[in-house]
């Protein structure tokens, strides 16, 4: 993990060199000193066959005795023998240590050095990924929640209330319908002034077509493009509506029919044109950023690193 599978077959090499002349000497000083406890339990035998040969023993014999301190002299030269073999082998052991001690030093304080590195990366990447996971030090995140709040504390609810009432309530304009007095139509006179004004037009080569449209109510136009009228005006539509432009003849509004209204408020007043989305969830909010919930496109100049 982390790179730390060929460090550490490195060290565990390392020791293993450093360790195979020192379990060489071990391996020797174990043998000799297994030879020596040997020995010691031979002389320590014969030592004790002795003692009772010596003793009042009338079966043992004079020349039995004597084989029997053969034996254990034999057992005591070959105790002493193995002893100093065995105090040679210690002595190069003890001689050997101060630089086995050194080697195996030496490695571990590389395998430290390596370590030491190691958790002083895992603590810098744990600590960069805290860092860019701490909303509270992010400034475009910060920018958000700011202007998120400054868009619910700009929601009115009173001023919301009452755009819709004076658009699509009972404050809108309104257009009751009137007692209107029967006018006859204008019948043009074909006489001989028109018949001129018809051959003028013919010589010139153009002709206005259109349909004849008479206005059923007065209107007043919004705006500089707009044709005003009267009840009963009667004028040419020489080209069809523009579909950006009212109509010729002004409907009136769907709150308003031609009957007497009967005021029924919206139940959610779905064409509301807030600038302002009030929450919980409105996927039109108009905020320049959302925040995400863990912040996945975060321009982070720094990546975590990969497990």
């Amino acid at each position: 993990m982390f790179g730390g599978f060929r460090e550490s077959q490195d060290f565990e090499m390392g020791f293993a060199r450093a360790q195979k002349p020192w379990a060489k000497r071990i391996k020797k000083l174990e043998k000799a000193k297994a030879a020596f406890h040997k020995a010691c339990r031979k002389e320590h035998m014969a030592r004790e066959r002795e003692a009772h040969a010596q003793g009042e023993n009338p079966d043992i014999t004079i020349e039995k005795q004597r084989k029997i301190q053969d034996e254990r002299e034999i057992a005591q030269q070959k105790t002493q023998k193995v002893r100093a073999r065995y105090e040679k082998v210690l002595e190069e052991v003890t001689r050997y240590a101060p630089r086995y001690m050194e080697e195996m030093e030496s490695i571990f304080d590389q395998s430290q050095e390596e370590e030491r590195k190691r958790i002083s990366f895992l603590k810098q990447a744990f600590l960069s990924i805290h860092r860019h996971l701490d909303v509270t030090n992010n400034e475009s995140v910060k920018a958000v929640y700011n202007e998120l709040h400054d868009a619910l504390m700009a929601i009115n609810d009173q001023e919301d209330l009452r755009w819709w009432k004076n658009t699509h309530g009972p404050g809108m304009p309104t257009d009751w319908p009137q007692f209107q007095e029967w006018i006859p139509d204008k019948k043009l006179k074909k006489g001989k002034k028109a018949l001129e004004q018809k051959a003028v037009v013919m010589e010139r080569g153009t002709m206005i077509g259109g349909v004849r449209v008479r206005a059923l109510y007065d209107y007043v136009g919004q705006e500089p493009d707009e044709l005003s009228f009267k009840t009963g005006e009667e004028f040419v539509k020489i080209e069809d509506e523009d579909d950006q432009a009212p109509p010729y003849s002004i409907q009136p509004p769907p709150f308003y029919p031609s009957t007497p209204y009967s005021f029924q408020p919206p139940p959610f007043y779905p064409s509301t044109p807030y600038s302002i989305q009030p929450p919980p969830f409105y996927p039109s909010t108009p905020f320049s950023t959302q925040p995400p919930p863990f912040y996945p496109s975060t321009p982070y100049s720094t990546q975590p690193p990969p497990f």
